[in-house]
């Protein structure tokens, strides 16, 4: 019964990250790379957009030592503060 719970999860999380939440950019897309920080499930980098003005982070996991549901709370953290940003006085 555990195991069937675990896939059910999994199937879950295999779904979410395959819906319209998450955008997919080429690295190609972005310019000035510059890294900012290293943790146990990837780095993070600054980056320009290319031909706009727009910085970003970006974070890449290291899928092998990343499970999907730590992806997918990773994500919701991101977007939470993405959230808190954008309603925060400038």
């Amino acid at each position: 019964m555990i195991q069937d719970t675990k896939i059910k999860d999994t199937n879950y999380y295999i779904d979410w990250l395959d819906s319209p939440n998450i955008e997919e950019y080429e690295h190609s897309f972005f310019e000035d790379i510059r890294p900012i920080g290293k943790g146990s499930f990837g780095s993070v980098v600054r980056v320009n957009l290319k031909n706009t003005d727009d910085l970003y982070a970006l974070k890449s996991l290291n899928t092998d030592k990343v499970t999907l549901h730590e992806i997918v709370n990773e994500y919701c953290i991101c977007a939470q503060v993405k959230d808190t940003s954008k309603s925060s006085p400038s």
